[in-house]
């Protein structure tokens, strides 16, 4: 938490996570351990919104030890979006063999 406060206020930015806590907040899927946190993004503290990269993110999530989201699919046009869609969201799809709640969609502005 140190490491955060410290970087978050040298570089005027916000951690976005995903808590995950399966006693006080159950989610669909059983996870592993009961309670863990995914990074989501570094935001930019500023107006008009900025983050950082995938990659500068997974950098600073790497350093600290965070475990961070995972880019699982690049999307180019909206009939790509379509079929993925209609993919991901049959009942029997797993991600990698596993299930997952879902994902985190963005555009190519970075708005989620």
């Amino acid at each position: 938490m140190d490491a955060i406060k410290m970087y978050s206020k040298e570089h005027n930015v916000s951690f976005v996570f995903e808590c995950v806590d399966m006693i006080r907040d159950p989610h669909i899927i059983e996870y592993p351990k009961d309670e863990q946190v995914f990074l989501l993004d570094i935001v930019y503290n500023e107006i008009p919104f900025r983050k950082m990269t995938y990659e500068e993110m997974c950098a600073v999530a790497e350093t600290m030890k965070i475990p961070y989201k995972e880019l699982a699919y690049t999307l180019e046009s909206w009939q790509e979006f379509f079929d993925w869609y209609n993919h991901v969201t049959a009942e029997d799809y797993q991600y990698n063999g596993r299930e997952i709640e879902g994902f985190v969609i963005e555009g190519a502005n970075g708005y989620m």
